[in-house]
């Protein structure tokens, strides 16, 4: 079980110094949810499927009684032992409202499943920004800084919850001022312009 959890650690929370070289263990979809309140932007809710190597590894450490599924327990633990960890690194999410950097600290709501082979985290990053009759910018990017592990957006990453009272509008595309991996990667970048609806 150490050894599993130590190889856990080295694929998924390693943090290498500048001058290794890596390239990704692991291999996740993602896609997200923006969610919005009676005052603005409520936060994002964030879906990883993981590849079916990484899955394996989740399952065969964390379904103590091997049925398929993970239970209460069997997700807190996952959670402890998976995913606790990357706080250190902002969850792989990176945040800008109106251009200027947003720390995320923790989020909430933090789930896992197993379905077809492939394990999937859910988790909310609350983000709450007030909405106003001019239209307001956040753009929000997911990815792993060291490279260990690759995210990619889904064929249809982006969903809206509770817009009906806003007018908005979003877009998809790489983010070419802060590239990582030696500058040899530029990261997918979702950004959202949000306002109030002209009544």
């Amino acid at each position: 079980m150490r050894f599993r959890l130590c190889i856990l650690a080295i694929l998924f929370f390693a943090s290498q110094p500048d001058t290794v070289f890596s390239h990704p263990h692991v291999f996740i979809d993602n896609s997200i949810k923006i969610v919005f309140s009676k005052e603005g932007l409520a936060g994002f809710e964030v879906m990883w499927v993981f590849d079916e190597m990484f899955s394996s590894m989740l399952v065969h450490d964390f379904d103590k009684n091997m049925n398929g599924k993970f239970e209460a327990a069997e997700i807190e633990q996952v959670k402890n032992g998976a995913f606790s960890n990357l706080r250190k690194f902002q969850y792989f999410t990176y945040i800008k409202i109106n251009g200027k950097p947003f720390g995320v600290q923790f989020v909430k709501g933090f789930s896992a499943t197993i379905e077809k082979d492939k394990v999937s985290y859910h988790f909310f990053v609350p983000c709450h920004v007030r909405a106003i009759c001019s239209f307001k910018e956040v753009k929000i990017s997911i990815y792993d800084k060291s490279f260990y592990s690759s995210l990619f957006l889904t064929k249809s990453p982006v969903s809206f919850q509770n817009a009906s009272s806003y007018d908005y509008q979003y877009n998809i595309g790489k983010n070419t001022n802060e590239p990582y991996y030696f500058g040899q990667i530029y990261p997918e970048e979702l950004t959202i312009k949000f306002r109030i609806k002209d009544e």
